[in-house]
């Protein structure tokens, strides 16, 4: 099921992230991310690009932006699989004990380049000297997605 949904994800990613509605939505995330303050500002892609898309056991695609130079505090995620790419910026994975180089999304590599959290394991991603960019799946609906800092044990949903 999981070669699956990379694939299927894949073929969405490639698409999605030239389109006026998803690259409007990052500048917005982008802007909001450079005025403020926080780590990271994400949003849920429009449900009419999204609508009757996802692959089965995906119920919820994102964008998040994290600010250059900067890594949000780790967090898991104990109600959701996670399944991400990066569309733009560098940076570093720290997921579960493993730190590594961020892989920029390829449709020609998409096990080497769609990222698989499993629930409840601590992850975070690092940014670079440019925002980072990412598109993220849930195997829960948006308005369900619980996210715990894992240093504050900080309970928190993104809507």
């Amino acid at each position: 099921m999981t070669s699956f949904r990379i694939s299927k994800l894949a073929q969405l990613v490639g698409g999605w992230k030239e389109t006026s509605q998803v690259r409007a939505l990052i500048q917005r995330l982008e802007d909001e991310a450079m005025k403020g303050k926080a780590p990271f500002v994400g949003a849920p892609l429009p449900e009419d690009l999204v609508a009757n898309r996802l692959p089965a056991g995906i119920a919820s695609a994102w964008a998040f932006v994290i600010r250059p130079q900067t890594r949000p505090p780790a967090h898991t995620h104990p109600n959701s699989v996670q399944h991400t790419a990066v569309v733009a910026g560098t940076g570093l994975s720290h997921i579960g004990r493993r730190t590594a180089v961020l892989q920029p999304f390829d449709p020609a590599y998409p096990d080497r380049s769609i990222y698989v959290i499993p629930e409840n394991t601590s992850h975070a991603f690092e940014s670079f000297h440019e925002p980072l960019v990412v598109l993220s799946f849930h195997t829960v609906p948006a308005k369900d997605l619980v996210e715990i800092e894992v240093d504050s044990g900080d309970r928190r949903k993104y809507l």
